[in-house]
């Protein structure tokens, strides 16, 4: 089941661009449009803080009720095309995935990737296909700047230009797309149902700080001279600034079709577009086409998408070309975007998939329950009717077979549809626990922010004498403020619903499936096992209850419900460094010491907790 609106986010390195688009079958609409410029428009400085920032300003004037999509950065991503020979399509994936190992330049398992095949390369004998990929620790830090936001995809920013190119313009011939942005520039060449894709060394920043060393400016001034000096008398001066920069800027652009002429042959280019900030740059157009013998095109506006009323128009056209890559990222989640490239991790996917499916099915159950209460309905009518007429009439052995089918229908054949909804709805009760267990073991991990650089105390001099002796005290109480999750493990047991304990099903015919959860974990400090226990109960236990509570109601958990168990050889942490002790007993020249203690600890539950049957429930 596709959505009907997206928040689309694309977030560079000078703004912040926002879209929300919504679908009506095959009509497409802007309902919102923001723009948030970073202070001072200044890619590169401190723009990671000014990118959250700009985030949070963001959700906090806007209103997030649907899903969001959302671009990876072009220049961060890894892109590889390659032909494959005639196959058998259903191998299309596992002949998809060598390939991928063999082209990305990490472990498989350290990236997260997709791939998006031409439409039609078959006919020709070859099949076209692209594969994309980013490190998953940088998905993983790119993710945490959008924890507020109900994510639906992650795109690529080129890849987000690409499906806006193909939906709105819909061009008939090879053309060049030239995407020039403050901190990169993106080249794409369309190509009928093959496209290509390189990332050009200029960009807008460049031409904003020649313009600075030659006129003395500070950022904002140059950035305003660059897009208004056209309408100036010092309109020459500024184009003698820039045309080197153009000149080269245009030799990159005829090498990257030169190169992918000699890939895919003699191909014709009369066309390139225009997008991005930086394509409002003075001169650019005319020159681009002096010197690459083409037309250029600045986009101004949309050919099948509408703009609502209530959305901000001129901010919309006039800074039209920045919002092109956001405007594809939400054409592609909303099912429509030729390429559905989508670096969400896989796990993501599938519990969204599962969320969707969700409804439909509590719908279907619903139909499903209404038809059995029909037959109920209709057949126990029946049922008294014949009986009437069973006292009225001398056809006894007639009417008593009639009355003996009948009652076979509401006792054989209801309650056989009845199970048979059960059994259509139990596997998907089942498939659903493994994401809550999830869910409830994220909202653990999440609490702990072990990237946080921890700050040494003052220690005194007559305490550490040695650098030597300063490096391990950093050490100790970074260690100190560290939680480390070693591993979770999410068993299907056999739980007895009276005693809510582990029974064998083969012995205990009462015995219902739920799953075993289990976390485990260490924790270095100078505590006792009684205090480490109470950090553990306080940290994780709690928090543990607290999501199970929230999904299965306050009443479902008791506290006795999450178990925590310490090992009971807690192993002693030695060191050689020079110190000797806790940090107020150092001595320079100690050569060995105890350095502290490393707790292990599990913590498990059971999910979902089986209903304690009551008592007089049982008696009835």
């Amino acid at each position: 089941m596709s959505i009907s609106t997206v928040w689309s986010i694309d977030v560079g390195k000078s703004s912040l661009k926002a879209v929300k688009i919504n679908r009506d079958q095959a009509s497409f609409e802007i309902l919102a449009v923001d723009k948030i410029d970073f202070e001072g428009g200044e890619a590169g400085i401190d723009s990671i803080n000014q990118a959250k920032a700009a985030l949070h300003a963001f959700a906090t004037r806007n209103t997030i009720d649907c899903p969001v999509a959302v671009l990876h950065p072009s220049r961060s991503a890894f892109s590889r095309f390659i032909q494959l020979p005639p196959f058998d399509a259903k191998k299309l994936d596992e002949m998809i995935g060598f390939e991928a190992q063999q082209q990305i330049p990490f472990p498989i398992d350290e990236v997260i990737w997709d791939y998006h095949v031409a439409e039609g390369g078959e006919d020709a004998g070859e099949t076209n296909v692209g594969i994309f990929a980013v490190r998953r620790e940088d998905i993983s830090d790119f993710m945490l700047d959008y924890e507020q936001f109900p994510l639906e995809t992650i795109s690529i920013g080129y890849i987000g230009l690409l499906n806006y190119v193909l939906f709105d313009l819909r061009p008939t011939r090879p053309v060049v797309v030239l995407d020039l942005g403050s901190d990169h520039t993106d080249l794409l060449i369309v190509d009928g149902t093959n496209f290509w894709f390189r990332s050009l060394p200029s960009a807008g920043k460049d031409f904003t700080q020649a313009l600075q060393e030659k006129f003395k400016l500070d950022f904002t001034q140059a950035e305003d001279l660059k897009v208004e000096g056209a309408k100036g008398e010092h309109a020459p001066k500024i184009f003698q600034v820039v045309q080197p920069l153009i000149r080269d800027l245009v030799h990159e652009i005829n090498r990257s079709i030169g190169f992918y002429k000699s890939q895919a042959g003699d191909v014709k280019f009369e066309d390139l577009f225009l997008f991005g900030n930086g394509s409002r740059l003075l001169g650019l157009r005319k020159s681009l086409e002096e010197q690459l013998k083409f037309r250029v095109h600045v986009g101004k506006g949309f050919n099948r998408i509408r703009t609502s009323r209530e959305t901000n128009v001129t901010l919309l056209q006039s800074q039209f070309p920045a919002f092109a890559s956001c405007v594809g990222a939400g054409i592609q989640a909303l099912g429509v975007g030729q390429c559905d490239v989508n670096l969400l991790p896989q796990e993501q996917q599938e519990a969204l998939e599962f969320k969707k499916k969700q409804k439909t099915v509590l719908i279907a159950a619903a139909c499903l329950y209404i038809l059995i209460g029909w037959y109920w309905v209709s057949y126990g009518g029946k049922i008294t009717s014949a009986q009437s007429a069973l006292q009225k009439t001398t056809v006894v052995k007639e009417l008593d077979r009639s009355n003996k089918d009948i009652k076979s229908i509401v006792e054989d054949d209801i309650p056989a549809l009845v199970s048979t909804g059960s059994e259509l709805l139990e596997p998907i009760q089942s498939r659903k626990a493994p994401g809550e267990a999830w869910r409830v073991a994220q909202s653990v991990f999440s609490a702990f922010d072990n990237s946080a650089r921890v700050e040494p105390a003052s220690i005194p001099e007559n305490e550490v004498s040695s650098r030597l002796g300063e490096i391990e005290a950093e050490m100790e109480l970074l260690n100190e403020s560290k939680w480390w999750f070693t591993g979770m493990e999410v068993r299907q047991v056999a739980v007895n619903p009276t005693t809510l304990t582990i029974a064998d099903p083969r012995k205990d015919e009462d015995a219902v499936p739920t799953f075993l959860v289990t976390v485990a974990g260490a924790r270095y400090k100078l505590e006792s096992a009684a205090e480490e226990a109470a950090q553990v109960e306080s940290r994780i236990k709690q928090r543990a209850l607290a999501a199970l509570r929230g999904i299965y109601g306050e009443d479902r958990y008791s506290d006795s419900s999450v178990q925590i168990s310490l090992e009971p050889e807690i192993p002693t942490i030695h060191t050689s460094m020079g110190s000797k002790g806790p940090r107020r007993n150092r001595k320079v020249g100690d050569t060995d010491q105890s350095q502290g203690t490393l707790f292990q600890f599990t913590v498990s539950w059971m999910q979902p907790l089986p209903e304690v049957a009551d008592a007089g429930d049982e008696e009835e």
